[in-house]
């Protein structure tokens, strides 16, 4: 009778053997005398409950033990997965798994819990999971990063019988993440009967400000704020140029913003066919460029930036990634040394890096201008509540791009955000004064300037593509580093205030870490961003990876390779084939001969508010005409860009539309100025100095050609004209005779007569 019990338990679960079971109760009790005293009629039990158990929660620690996990549950139709991965690969490894095990799963759940970055919904194994599992009905993401209508159309070619899809608090997703287009396709679930999208439009954390309003007025006096607020305002200096331009210029409270001269270089690089670029990389680079502060900005509870992070791609190949010297590119599609294009992200170990960039718990004091100050006023509290406070809650991203926008036009910018004034008391263009540097000759450039003599009006200039990779590289440069290298005083005062105030900080007392006030008072441009020819000092990040490394993950089953700072290798038992090789970073703007943005040898125009275009004569004079600027009123000088020059324009670039003129013009006036001392009439550039010869039609000039550069500091001395008898000989004369054999024909008879009258004048000598 009990032979037949226990031959009946085992035709109803024949996936649970029975070692199983004692393999479990030793683990849980350490021995097997629980397992021993179990009544066949128990064992019967747990055999039924295996077969009727339907839902299970997969953690991280459960991963290794997935195919038992799935033995003992055949017949699971619910999985909820509530995961720390540290890649969105893994999270494709883990379904591509379990898609391998016979289940009919109707409901799939996917949390993933973020560590430093947000992750990606996993395509790839979406993909791999619907080709097994077909009846899939219902599906929730919690917390994906960049969600939007392409994910949809994915997951509805992947699950058409889908019937419920839940979206739970998305990282990164705005509400254009959405917007219908007229070339979208209808979304094909025609079983979809419920759709949750709460808290997926534009997910916000909210940070709070106190403001002390003069009421009579209407003006912000200070404002008390804490750890989130001055953190988003101390990420104004880590933002490129290139990305404030991009975020002023979008809609939001405020009416979309020029950014100086930057936001039309940005648009000039955006119109700019290809062909005038190294490669296509080279446009998005500069478009989107990066961030060196990346890494702290998206811990940041506020972050404006919406430049995607930064990847790291490897070749496809394996053994490419096992070779010391292996390719790693930060931008995708590039190509290995054996042909594959790098294609394959891999990871960086987890940075260890504070939250933010001032201490938790640590409140300050803003001034209207943007000067913060630490929050040292003990009675401050009572003061507000006396003289009447706004409490300002609910300041979300669109708000703080509006505070961005202010900050760039406005001499009080706080007082226009929080009473939301509608005209502002503007920024005027101050003198661009630049204190004088030693500037390297060897990196300086040459222009031909092109300007308008009745106002001195810089119209255009032409250049080569070094003078143009200088003005591109603009777009890449930090806030705060261009703070740096103007010395705190760019003339955006809000911005200068800002600086300021951060730059009078304790960091000891205020900041999160040693070092973070230098890396925010002179932040870096971003890696693999630097020129070879750069003019100005700035420079560029580094990697803080070394080496790939590589081995075999027995909890995924599968080859991992991922970027490290050092060699610490792992338990042996744990691991098999674990390599580090150190990687090779591949320049993504490189070219056969140099590392630029810009194609040459090329030439280039580049008009007063930076906008650039390839040069051409048709161009020109359409340019000309439409400026209505006549052909007698133009003049051209040739001049130099060093880091005087070029630190000019840059600071003219923040604050005008005539980043030329403004830049430009002291330098030549500081030409002209010194041309004026000699006793040449002061617009005589050019000085031709005749003399008669016998028999000559055309006789010989003597030409002297002024070419004006930025280094002319002192007054110019010309040399005097000599008078004839003190001319030297043609240097071709002697060897024309000897050449011709002193056969005098058409040809040489006005040499020669010139030399016979040369000779009289020295009394007979040889010339």
């Amino acid at each position: 009778m009990a032979a037949a019990a226990a031959a009946a338990a085992e035709e109803i679960c024949s996936c649970l053997r029975e070692e199983l079971l004692e393999c479990t109760f030793k683990y849980l009790h350490g021995d097997n005398r629980s397992f021993m005293s179990l009544s066949l009629v128990s064992k019967q039990f747990l055999y039924i409950t295996n077969r009727i158990r339907f839902f299970v929660t997969i953690t991280d620690e459960t991963i290794p033990y997935l195919p038992r996990l799935f033995h003992r549950f055949p017949n699971l139709t619910s999985l909820n997965l509530t995961i720390v991965p540290k890649t969105v690969e893994e999270v494709n490894a883990l379904l591509t798994l379990i898609s391998t095990f016979p289940l009919d799963i109707k409901s799939l759940g996917l949390c993933l819990k973020r560590i430093l970055r947000p992750i990606q919904i996993p395509a790839n194994g979406l993909i791999a999971l619907s080709k097994t599992m077909k009846n899939t009905t219902s599906l929730t993401f919690y917390q994906m990063s960049h969600f939007n209508k392409k994910n949809l159309f994915l997951i509805a070619d992947c699950f058409p019988l889908l019937q419920e899809l839940n979206l739970c608090n998305p990282w990164l997703t705005s509400d254009t993440d959405f917007m219908v287009d007229h070339k979208d396709p209808l979304l094909a679930l025609p079983n979809l009967r419920k759709i949750n999208l709460s808290s997926s439009i534009e997910q916000v954390d909210n940070v709070h400000l106190r403001v002390l309003v003069d009421k009579e007025r209407n003006r912000v006096v200070y404002a008390e704020a804490g750890k989130d607020f001055i953190d988003v305002l101390f990420s104004f200096l880590t933002l490129p140029l290139g990305t404030i331009a991009r975020l002023v210029a979008k809609e939001s409270n405020i009416e979309p913003v020029k950014f100086g001269s930057i936001s039309s270089l940005h648009q000039s690089v955006s119109d700019l066919d290809q062909q005038y670029l190294t490669n296509q990389t080279c446009k998005e680079m500069l478009l989107n460029p990066r961030n060196s502060m990346e890494p702290y900005c998206h811990k940041l509870k506020l972050n404006i930036d919406d430049t995607e992070p930064m990847q790291y791609f490897l070749c496809l190949n394996r053994d490419c990634r096992r070779t010391s010297g292996c390719l790693l590119s930060t931008f995708k599609n590039q190509i290995c040394y054996c042909g594959e294009i790098l294609s394959m992200e891999v990871f960086p170990n987890c940075l260890n890096l504070e939250d933010g960039f001032v201490k938790e718990n640590a409140t300050f004091i803003i001034c209207d201008d943007l000067y913060v100050m630490p929050n040292v006023f003990g009675a401050s509290l009572q003061l507000l509540q006396k003289l009447g406070v706004d409490s300002v809650d609910g300041i979300e991203e669109q708000t703080v791009v509006d505070l961005l926008k202010l900050s760039l036009i406005s001499k009080a910018p706080l007082t226009d955000f929080i009473c939301k004034n509608q005209s502002f008391d503007n920024l005027n263009l101050r003198n661009i004064l630049i204190g004088d540097m030693h500037s390297d000759e060897a990196r300086q450039m040459s222009v031909k300037v092109t300007l308008r003599k009745s106002n001195e009006q810089i119209l255009f200039v032409e250049a080569e593509d070094d003078f143009i990779d200088f003005v591109f590289s603009l777009l890449t440069f930090p806030l705060g580093g261009v703070l740096h290298m103007l010395q705190g005083f760019s003339s955006l005062s809000c911005i200068d205030n800002l600086y300021k105030g951060l730059s009078e900080l304790s960091s000891d007392m205020f900041l999160v870490s040693d070092g973070l006030k230098d890396k925010l008072t002179q932040p870096l441009i971003a890696e693999q961003y630097e020129l070879n020819n750069q003019i100005l000092p700035i420079d560029a990040a580094s990697l803080p990876m070394n080496y790939c490394h590589s081995y075999y993950n027995h909890r995924y089953q599968r080859y991992v390779t991922e970027l490290t700072k050092e060699t610490v290798y792992f338990n042996y038992n744990k691991t098999r084939e674990e390599r580090f090789v150190r990687f090779k970073l591949v320049d993504p703007k490189s070219s056969t001969a140099k590392s630029s943005f810009a194609k040459g040898p090329s030439m280039y125009m580049v008009t007063d508010d930076l906008f650039v275009t390839p040069m051409s004569s048709i161009s020109t004079m359409s340019y000309l005409k439409k400026s209505k600027v006549p052909l007698s009123d133009l003049e051209e000088r040739v001049i130099k860009i060093g880091v005087n020059e070029g630190l000019s324009i840059l600071k003219a670039s923040l604050i005008s539309k005539s980043a030329l003129t403004n830049g430009l013009n002291q330098f030549i006036r500081t030409v002209k100025a010194s041309i004026s001392d000699i006793s040449a009439p002061q617009d005589v550039v050019r000085s031709e100095f005749n003399f008669e010869a016998l028999g000559m039609d055309n006789p010989p000039t003597l030409s002297v050609q002024i070419q004006e550069g930025s280094s002319c500091t002192q007054d110019l001395q010309l040399p005097r004209a000599p008078l004839m008898e003190e001319l030297p000989p043609p240097p071709n004369i002697q060897e024309l005779h000897m050449n011709l054999g002193k056969k005098e024909n058409e040809n040489t008879a006005p040499v020669l007569a010139l030399r016979r009258s040369l000779r009289k004048r020295k009394g007979g000598g040889q010339v």
